[in-house]
Parts: structure tokens; C-alpha cells; sequence
């Protein structure tokens, strides 16, 4: 039997209750069953959130480990790309200065080419309008739009909502 239909049940034996159709003895035997199936259906149902609390602990941990995990391969592999980009210009230097444009090797080719510009900025301030991007990002600023309602003020476009839990210790 599920929760809300034990619910239903309690007060449909309430009704009966108030409209006298159960004699005390019958209603007290009655609301009796109905308190042990809801009290048994609700300890179920928190040994379920205990069991499901301990599996969303459990992969919280491996998202975790998987995160240093990703971080450090992130890291390995920076450092590979570091590696890399530095002995490319260690060859790239060492070939203009001694003035040779291209190698050939039977299995590659390796040639010093003008490649597109970098752009670098020296100074943000004196960038013409015309030649920036602005990003913004708006945001409400939740707990101060929550002290105000609380303090009586009406912020148009905002609520306080009431927001219970469950607490199981």
C-alpha cells in the first residue's frame, strides 16, 4: 500500500468516525491499523533515503577522484603541449638563425612560414569602441532580494517562498 493511499484511508476512517457509522472500539482498532501502515510505510521509505543518501555519497567520491583524476591528466598533458610548443621554437630558432627556411626528411617536412598575425593588447584603455567587446551577465542578487522581503518590502518580480524539509537525524 502506498503512502498517500494509507493517507486517504485514515481519513476516510476519520469521516466514518465523525459521522458515527463506527463504534469507539471499531474506530480505535481501526485508526490503530492505519497508524502502524503509515508508521511501517514511512520507515521504509526513510531506510530507502538512508540507502539512496549512501549511493549519491558514494558517487559524489568517485565524481571527485574522477576529478583529480581529469586534472591531472589535464595537467600531463599542458605540460606534453608545453613540451612540444617549446622544442617547435627551439628548432624554429635555431633554423633562422642560421638562415635555413626548410628541411626535408622522407617521412616530413619541416619549414619556418609566416603564419596569420597575433594580435596582442598593450593597453585596454586606449582601444577605440569600435574595436571592443563587452560581456555582461546580469544576476538577482538572491539573499539580498530575501533581506528585503523579509524587512516588508514589496521587490517587483520576486517572491519568498516558503521552503520546508524533511529532517531525519
Amino acid at each position: 500500500m502506498k503512502l498517500y493511499e494509507i493517507s486517504q484511508g485514515m481519513a476516510e476512517v476519520e469521516a466514518l468516525i465523525l459521522e458515527e457509522e463506527l463504534d469507539a472500539d471499531q474506530a480505535a482498532d481501526l485508526m490503530d491499523q492505519m497508524n502502524d501502515l503509515f508508521s511501517d510505510k514511512v520507515q521504509g521509505i526513510t531506510r530507502l533515503i538512508g540507502n539512496l543518501e549512501m549511493k549519491a555519497r558514494a558517487i559524489k567520491g568517485e565524481e571527485e577522484r574522477l576529478v583529480e583524476l581529469v586534472e591531472s591528466a589535464k595537467s600531463r598533458r599542458k605540460s606534453l603541449e608545453h613540451r612540444v610548443d617549446w622544442l617547435a621554437d627551439y628548432i624554429q630558432r635555431h633554423m633562422e638563425a642560421n638562415q635555413i627556411k626548410k628541411l626535408e626528411y622522407p617521412e616530413f617536412v619541416v619549414s619556418v612560414v609566416n603564419r596569420t598575425p597575433v594580435v596582442r593588447i598593450n593597453d585596454l584603455e586606449v582601444v577605440p569602441d569600435d574595436y571592443i567587446k563587452v560581456k555582461t551577465s546580469v544576476v538577482a542578487d538572491k539573499v539580498k532580494i530575501r533581506e528585503a522581503i523579509k524587512d516588508g518590502k514589496s521587490i517587483p518580480g520576486a517572491e519568498l517562498l516558503e521552503n520546508k524539509g524533511l529532517r531525519i537525524k
